[in-house]
Parts: C-alpha cells; structure tokens; sequence
C-alpha cells in the first residue's frame, strides 16, 4: 500500500500546531529545512484537500469578505478612533 508524508508519517493535527519558530532548521542536523516542507504540507491540505482547522476558515472568509481577518466591514474600521476626538 502507498504510504503518504501527511496522513501517514505527519498528521493535520501537527502541521496545524506549527508556530514556523524555525527552531527544527536551527535543529537539523542534516541542514535541510523542515520548516519549507511544514508549510508546503499545511498549504497543500488547505488548498488541495480544504482540510484547514474550523477557526482558520472563518479568518479566510473574513479576509475574502472584508479585507482583514475581522468579521467586521471595511469601512466600520476606524469607528474605534471617534472615542478618542470627543
């Protein structure tokens, strides 16, 4: 049977749980970049496989939808700052 680097070796879980500190490049003894493959798996399950974490697609619709991670409309941005002119 064909085994997979991710779903077999590495799991979603753990491909979601990198913080990209690049601490496993500073680590590697063989002077590869492990970090590159990290985010090249973690791309490819979202954009291929849509396996992104729940939390994840509501920051891409929001950013598709409003320009930014909020779930707020663009233009209610600077609401915030008419506190501060009184």
């Amino acid at each position: 049977m064909k085994k997979s680097l991710l779903g077999d070796y590495i799991t979603h879980e753990e491909i979601f749980a990198c913080t990209t500190c690049q601490a496993c490049v500073e680590a590697c003894p063989v002077n590869i970049d492990p970090l590159n493959i990290i985010v090249q798996l973690r791309r490819f399950a979202i954009m291929e496989e849509s396996q992104a974490p729940g939390n994840w697609n509501t920051m891409f619709t929001s950013t598709e939808n409003n320009q930014a991670p909020w779930q707020f409309s663009p233009t209610d941005r600077a609401n915030w700052a008419q506190e501060l002119e009184n």
